[in-house]
């Protein structure tokens, strides 16, 4: 017989690991990063894994701005 473990953790680890995770999302570092963030995550829902994406010139030309922008702006992420 197979004995299932406990893998949700104890109620104290349960509780520590829930302050850790408001601490961090409450941080004024993460909602930077999360602003930071935005323009690839909009890029990246525009993916479906299909070359439609790239047909629109416009697509093209905001990832050609993004990425000279992160050239001229090496590691902003890690401030």
């Amino acid at each position: 017989m197979i004995q299932r473990r406990d893998t949700k953790g104890s109620a104290v680890d349960r509780r520590r690991l829930r302050e850790i995770f408001w601490r961090v999302m409450e941080s004024r570092e993460f909602r930077v990063l999360y602003e930071h963030g935005k323009p690839f995550r909009h890029f990246r829902e525009r993916l479906s894994l299909q070359a439609g994406t790239w047909v629109s010139k416009n697509t093209e030309e905001w990832v050609d701005e993004r990425l000279a922008w992160a050239k001229l702006h090496p590691a902003v992420a890690l401030q």
